[in-house]
């Protein structure tokens, strides 16, 4: 083990913050992305380090809504990742922010 991954694992097990920190991204299991795995060559996470969140409220609200971790660790992904996460991530971004318009009524 590298010093570097020694210090992300010690973080990530004595985070003295109120919200415990959570993958997102590539990272984030749910989202399929396909560098989320375990790079085999080298033993170890690809790419674990630790980002600042969007707003601090952001860790409480994903806490507490799985579609939204789901969202954000997506917008993470648009905003952290390299071209071929980019290229992954944006378009399960528009297909889970697509909603249906209802047509407005001619007598309205």
């Amino acid at each position: 083990m590298k010093p570097y991954d020694l210090i992300v694992v010690l973080r990530l097990l004595l985070a003295d913050q109120q919200e415990r920190e959570r993958p997102t991204a590539w990272l984030a299991s749910e989202l399929g992305l396909s560098t989320s795995r375990i790079h085999e060559s080298l033993g170890r996470l690809r790419a674990a380090r630790l980002v600042d969140p969007l707003h601090k409220l952001v860790p409480r609200i994903a806490e507490s809504d799985p579609r939204m971790y789901e969202l954000l660790a997506l917008v993470d992904g648009v905003r952290l990742g390299d071209a071929r996460i980019r290229k992954e991530a944006i378009p399960a971004l528009k297909e889970r922010l697509m909603v249906p318009v209802a047509r407005r009524s001619e007598s309205c």
